[in-house]
């Protein structure tokens, strides 16, 4: 060989040391320990941009990694349509790295897979080849995101391996408008989608710390701001970089936080075959209160503090355990969460060997079971039920393909039986192909019953062991000790509003945040209810008239007798709201069942004046439930943009504003007059009129203007609550043009038909009419009649054909005639006059007489 060839050789050579130890002309590179390589965070969330030259492929992913769970959530909408899930929509995808197991949850619709992350196990006895790798990619060449999810493991891409040689240059380099400060590392087993674990050489540029101090400060750690990748193999590293990572938006908690890893839409919220149990929710109490901490410092500790405890008291997975919701009242702090079933036994493991023969990989202890085909996750369930642990499980099917069972053989390739279980024989399976098993999960996180980890966790509390350690604002660690935890709550309600509904009685106005409702005005407590289910229990409650409730976010629900500004006063000098961070008060719109009649009032003084009120929903609230028949208030505020909290009052009155229309009225500045709304409890039939009897219907004076509104308090005055069911309302004498002849229109006559407004008349009736289907014999069509049915009564009792005439058995189908109401009268003249000598009688007792006090409470709901 020539002294020119082996100059040539000797160069080459030395070109290949000088590279693979990190040079390159041009710029100086050093060796770093490990130890000197920037610190990775324990918890962040980074934006990653992906680019792949070769397959001219660029998707962002959003990443929450946390060290200490051993968890990684992905947010994307991938552009290029990928298997397995061949979809464009937003995508959620966790990790569990510590269990094996990743859930890929659809962002729009309720879409969710389940699956052991295999890589997991089979990557154990993988080596990266020495020369550049083939591509291996499936599906005629197409990535799937399954690969995209895996290149982006947070522990391959920020962490270095023992192996891993890292060099850092003394240049600096400006990348996207940043000065970063360069590194380069030789990675023998990086995976690269496509080709997978490849031996590589990164170049990683991190923001210099002097421009990351001018914009985040000081900070432990360096921001990651690309990395490029490509092989590295005995010739040399390729020039065109692989993989690209862009990284934007890289941000780490001030204090350790809990990201959302929840997994719920996964789980079943009923019991299924597949999850042989349901989700539970629990809520553990401590004593004391936030003071002493920043609320931003404190909720996040708390809520991670009692996350890790409950997970190591518990044995669950950190996916287990969702919700951790943090709330306080005066005296304590609290945390709801909810545990989730087990998931199916199948996911628990991976299949490591297809198509097997039975005899061959090692022999099935415990008995091969027959099961149907269909019930790989029975098998599943049998391999985890059963002691000691069983790694392996094989599914066996007929090689003559008859049949359509299944052989399920337990701890196949495992060394020893269990003590005294039967040995299946290697003949067995003889005539069987298997896949095998094995399970990717070498814990119990996963495989408890969610009433085994509750009771565990009740017992550290009962015992008085469940304490969590938080720092304070001034750096001092206060411990709490948890005192009970219950599990009659719940999570996960959405249904905030008010319950849609066109009756007035049901209607709900939202009165005050942040408070519950205590002491003596809680008359009744429930729990594990929606807010709207808990509006619901107060609109059915028959013991008394609900007025007001509490909804909490974890289901407790509150009812009480109060209503709105009620609440405010005191029982004995205990409050009736207490505050509570996740608990809401609702009260009864009354103002519903009033009309405005007025912006003039009655001239006449009112019959009660009540200051102090908040809105004209007190008011209305005040009139419908006082010791006088109260038909009309007036409602005044001296409330003004430049003084919004001014005063309020209310001027009730016994007198309708239809009863006293013509008497004087005077203007008062903030004032206007609204009266009862009887045509509300109506439901109007356009095109109809009645045809009852004479006996069932009389006819009432009323004013035109006021159409329906003072027919409907006609028929109540005349007819009582029982006896109004219904009326009309028709036009008599009118005419219509369009069907006038010619000769018509040049009549006298025809001109006073048109220039003359047609008569308004009310007929009201004790008739039941019910539906119009079943009515045809008491109605008729009438296009210039408007026929109004009795729907409600005034107690809100709906009005059928079991409550009609309840107070009179004799007549149920059709109420009370006005013959009937004439007796009634009288009889309760009689009534009257023995009341009245009753009450004389009473008032003129002596003063010290034992007696029973007499108070007037109206119910709201009528008992049928």
């Amino acid at each position: 060989m020539s002294l020119k060839g082996k100059a040539v050789r000797l160069g080459a050579r030395l070109q290949l040391l000088l590279l693979l130890s990190g040079w390159s002309a041009g710029q100086v590179s050093m060796p770093v320990r490990p130890d000197d390589f920037p610190p990775v965070p324990k918890q962040f969330s980074v934006k990653v941009e992906m680019v792949i030259p070769d397959e001219k492929l660029v998707e962002e992913f959003m990443m929450y990694w946390d060290e200490e769970l051993n968890l990684t959530r992905f947010d994307y909408a991938l552009g290029k349509i990928m298997a397995p899930y061949n979809t464009s929509r937003p995508m959620k995808t966790i990790h569990d790295f510590g269990n094996g197991v990743s859930f890929n949850m659809d962002g729009t619709l309720p879409n969710c897979s389940m699956s052991p992350l295999g890589y997991l196990l089979t990557d154990a006895t993988v080596t990266a080849p020495i020369f550049r790798p083939r591509k291996f990619l499936l599906n005629g060449g197409n990535m799937t995101i399954n690969q995209l999810l895996r290149a982006l493991d947070p522990r391959q891409l920020f962490y270095l391996n023992p192996q891993d040689r890292v060099h850092n240059t003394t240049n600096k380099e400006i990348h996207r408008g940043i000065p970063c400060e360069i590194f380069s590392v030789l990675d023998n087993d990086f995976y690269i989608p496509g080709y997978g674990k490849s031996r590589v050489r990164h170049k990683l540029y991190f923001m210099s710390k002097e421009f990351a101090r001018s914009l985040v400060g000081e900070t432990p750690y360096m921001i990651p701001v690309q990395r490029t990748t490509s092989f590295n193999n005995l010739i040399g590293t390729t020039s065109t970089p692989k993989i690209i990572f862009n990284f934007f938006d890289f941000t780490v908690p001030p204090v350790p936080t809990l990201y959302d890893f929840s997994i719920s839409q996964c789980i079943p919220k009923t019991k299924t075959e597949m999850t042989r149990e349901t989700r539970e929710s629990i809520q553990i109490r401590f004593p004391g209160n936030f003071s002493g901490f920043r609320i931003d410092q404190f909720i996040p500790q708390f809520r991670r503090a009692v996350l890790k405890r409950i997970l190591a008291v518990g044995d669950l997975s950190p996916l287990r355990v969702v919700g951790m919701f943090p709330s306080q009242d005066a005296q304590n702090v609290y945390i709801t969460a909810t545990v989730l079933p087990r998931p199916p036994a199948q996911l628990l493991f991976v299949q490591m060997l297809q198509g097997v023969r039975g005899g061959a990989g090692g022999r099935a202890y415990t008995t091969a079971v027959d099961l149907p085909a269909e019930q790989l996750n029975t098998c599943a369930k049998l391999c985890t039920g059963v002691e000691p642990v069983c790694q392996k499980f094989a599914w066996c099917k007929r090689d003559d393909g008859t049949g359509t069972s299944r052989k399920c053989a337990l701890r196949y390739g495992q060394e020893s039986p269990a003590r005294g279980e039967q040995v299946a024989r290697m003949g067995e399976l003889e005539n069987y192909t298997c896949d095998v098993y094995q399970k990717i999960v070498n814990n119990s996180d996963y495989e408890g019953a969610v009433i085994d980890s509750l009771f565990k966790i009740l017992l550290e509390v009962q015992d008085g062991n469940f304490t969590v350690a938080l720092t304070s604002k001034t750096g001092n660690t206060v411990t709490l000790k948890a005192e009970d935890m219950r599990t009659d709550v719940s999570l996960g309600y959405e249904d905030t509003a008010t319950p849609s509904t066109t009756d007035s009685r049901s209607a709900f106005d939202f009165y005050r945040a942040q408070s519950i409702i205590v002491n003596a005005a809680a008359k009744d407590q429930f729990s594990k209810l929606s807010p709207a289910e808990c509006r619901r229990h107060c609109l059915d409650e028959k013991r008394f008239t609900c007025h007001s409730v509490a909804s909490c976010v974890h289901g407790d629900c509150v009812i009480s007798d109060l209503h709105g500004d009620e609440l405010m006063n005191t029982t004995n000098g205990q409050q009736h709201l207490q505050s509570h961070t996740h608990c809401v008060v609702w009260t009864r719109s009354w103002k519903g069942m009033f009309t405005l009649a007025s912006l003039l009032l009655p001239e006449s003084s009112p019959d009660m004046v009540i200051s102090g009120v908040s809105n004209e929903d007190t008011c209305a609230k005040q009139c419908l439930f006082n010791n006088f028949t109260c038909e009309s208030f007036a409602y005044c505020s001296s409330a003004t943009p430049q003084s919004p909290k001014g005063t309020r009052e209310c001027q009730l009155f016994k007198s309708h504003a239809f009863d006293t229309m013509n008497e004087e009225r005077v203007h008062k500045q903030g004032c206007w007059h609204l009266s009862r709304n009887y045509v509300q409890d109506f439901e109007a039939s356009p095109g109809f009129e009645l045809i009852t009897d004479e006996k069932d219907m009389i006819k009432a004076d009323i004013e035109p203007a006021l159409e329906r509104w003072q027919c409907a308090k006609e028929c109540i005055d005349k007819l009582g609550d029982d006896g109004c069911l219904a009326f009309d309302i028709c036009e008599e004498n009118a005419a219509d043009p369009d069907i006038l002849s010619e000769l018509d229109l040049l009549t006298s006559e025809t001109e006073n038909v048109l220039t003359t407004p047609a008569k308004i008349t009310c007929r009201i009736s004790s008739a039941y009419i019910g539906a119009r289907s079943n009515s045809v014999k008491r109605i008729r069509a009438n296009e210039n009649c408007t026929l109004y049915s009795r729907t409600t009564y005034l107690d809100g009792t709906h009005v059928n054909s079991k409550t009609v005439g309840a107070l009179q058995q004799r007549n149920p189908e059709k109420g009370y005639t006005i013959s009937d109401m004439a007796g009634l009268a009288v009889g309760i003249l009689i009534i009257g006059v023995v009341v009245t000598v009753v009450a004389f009688v009473w008032f003129n007792r002596p003063a010290n007489s034992a007696g029973i006090s007499l108070q007037r409470e109206i119910p709201f709901v009528r008992f049928s």
